[in-house]
Formats: structure tokens, sequence, C-alpha cells
């Protein structure tokens, strides 16, 4: 097959479109990539693609250029992650894109989804949301997978230190969790520990490193191989369940033993992909028990690792190749009707 393909640059697009489109390379597909600094679709060469992949672009010029390639029987898959029209209050992304900016946008992806022959969806509650809008043809759960090949390295260090990846958006977790008091209890009866964080800020008044941002490639190997726990606090808001568990993922894949809330992306996981689900009051406690236990740090961590293993994207690109085909096929199909 000839690919189109089209991002919304962030970090996701990673792996919602550049790692299974690589994957279908290696395939032997053809792909016209993306504009590389900003993701937009190259439309003048997709004339002879015989599918169109989107990752959350739904701009009305785009719009337009595939309503004309649908039209001469070019298939399109839409995709998307995360519930954007849920922003919490205290994102500071929330009076850009909050409240009744995210009902709008909804709408225009709600549009994108309608038209597509088959739409993409990272979680349950996000295809959900979806159907129950009507309008929307098939819609297919698709994980957000690991990139192939897992080679990651521990780092040495001094202590012990707790890490999060955490975008902005997580604020609303970091203040309605209590995780600063929380953490400064924490550290207080750890003296060997300290804590890291990409993203979202703290606050803490020592033994912390805040990283406001990290490029996605190097996250691997300057931050997860520096952590002997990783966190995955979750309030129990719209935008969080429509999360992916993505973030274990990456935890597990570098042997970090993991906490996270029992919610969400997270409910249905264990120790046996690598940690412990923990009660919002409870926080405290987990991680002194597993600051304590280094024998249980180092069962979590393998466990995790042989679980990571089955989650990279080369283990399930047929299931991807067979989105792409099927689309491809039901709009061939339909033109010829």
């Amino acid at each position: 097959m000839r690919i189109g393909a089209a991002f919304e640059p962030t970090a996701a697009a990673y792996y919602r479109g550049l790692y299974p489109l690589e994957q279908m390379m290696k395939r032997g597909h053809e792909i016209v990539w993306p504009e590389l600094d900003t993701g937009e679709a190259k439309l003048a060469e997709f004339g002879d693609c015989d599918v169109i992949y989107v990752f959350r672009r739904s701009e009305e010029s785009l719009r337009r250029g595939l309503a004309r390639l649908a039209e001469r029987g070019v298939g399109i898959v839409w995709d998307t992650d995360d519930d954007l029209s849920a922003i919490p209050r205290r994102s500071p992304n929330y009076k850009q894109a909050g409240a009744l900016r995210g009902q709008k946008r909804f709408m225009e992806t709600l549009r994108m989804a309608r038209m597509a022959d088959v739409m993409l969806a990272s979680t349950e509650t996000i295809a959900t949301k979806y159907a129950n809008a009507g309008g929307v043809g098939e819609i297919e759960i698709f994980e957000n997978y690991l990139a192939p090949k897992l080679k990651r390295k521990r780092a040495k260090h001094d202590g012990l230190i707790i890490g999060w990846i955490a975008g902005i958006e997580h604020t609303e977790d970091a203040v309605e969790l209590g995780l600063r008091d929380m953490l400064e209890g924490v550290l207080a009866r750890h003296p060997d520990a300290r804590v890291e964080s990409v993203g979202v800020d703290l606050g803490l008044s020592e033994r912390y490193v805040r990283w406001p941002s990290a490029h996605f490639d190097s996250l691997p190997a300057e931050h997860l191989a520096h952590y002997d726990i990783g966190i995955a606090p979750l309030v129990d808001i719209p935008f969080n369940a429509a999360r992916s568990n993505i973030k274990v993922k990456e935890y597990a894949a570098s042997e970090v033993p993991w906490l996270a809330s029992p919610r969400g992306p997270y409910m249905d996981l264990g120790e046996q992909h690598g940690g412990r689900l923990v009660a919002d009051d409870a926080w405290g406690a987990a991680l002194d028990d597993l600051i304590r236990d280094k024998r249980a740090r180092k069962q979590l961590a393998k466990a995790g690792k042989s679980w990571a293993k089955t989650q990279t994207i080369d283990r399930h690109a047929d299931q991807f190749e067979g989105f792409l085909q099927a689309a491809a096929n039901r709009a061939r199909h339909s033109n010829a009707a």
C-alpha cells in the first residue's frame, strides 16, 4: 500500500503514528510522511495513496482535502488518544483548550471521525465517547505500544530516585492527591532518597530536580535509566479515565518498578506487570514499603521487563496493518459501487 500520513506534532505521535508506520515501511509499504516540523499532511502527494492515516488533526483544510480523496476511493483512518474535551481546570492549557473550547475541538474531531472508514482509539473510554456521539462507522481499539527492540541500560547513581514522567496536565493530580506534602514526608523518612520529575512542578523544597521538558527520544537514557521507582498517580476525573497505560509500559521497559493509581488505564495491572496499585491515601506507605524492600523492587523490575517485551509495536504491527487495509478496501468498494 501507499500510505499518506499526518500527525499532530506531540510526543504521542511516536506511539500512534511514527512507530506503527515505520513497521509498515519494514513490511514493504510506501509512506508519504508529513512535514517533519509541523506534522502537516502533504496533500499534493496523496493522490495515488491507497489510504491516509491521520493522528488527531482535524483542521478544516485537511478535512476538505481528505473528502476529495475519499470521493476517489482513498481510504481514511483517523486516530486519537486522550479526551481533549475534558482537560482539567488546573492544567496550564485549560484557558486555551478547556471548557467550551474543548467541546468545540471535540466536535471538529467528530466530523473527522465520521468521515473516516476506520477510526482508531487508544482506549475503550475514548471509543465509547465517539460511538455515543453517533455517526461514526467502524471504531477500533489500538493501544499505545513501545518502540521495537528494547535495548535499555540502567544508569549507576547514588541513593534512590523516585521519578515521575508527567506532562503539565498532571498538575491536577499533584494538587488533588497532595503529592508535595506526601513526598516531603517520604524524603524526611529516607535520607538517601530524592525525587525527579519531567513536566509537572512538584515544588519540593530539597533533594528534588524538575525538568520542565525533555525530548521524547532522551527519556529512556537521560531520565528513566536513573529511576529506582516510577510513579503514575491519577485522580478520578474524566480526562484521566481516557488515558492509556503507556507510562507504566515505559517504566517497565526500563526496569523501573512502578506505583500507580487503581483507576483508568491502570485498573487491570499489577505485580505481574512490574508494579503495584496504590489507593489515594496510601502513597506515602506504598513508597516507604518499596524503598525499604530492595528485593521486591528487583522482582517487580524483572516482571515488568518481561511484560514490556510483549508490548512493543513490532509484535502488534499485524493489527495496525489490518486497520489500514480494511479502510483501503472499504473505500475502494464504496467508490466502485
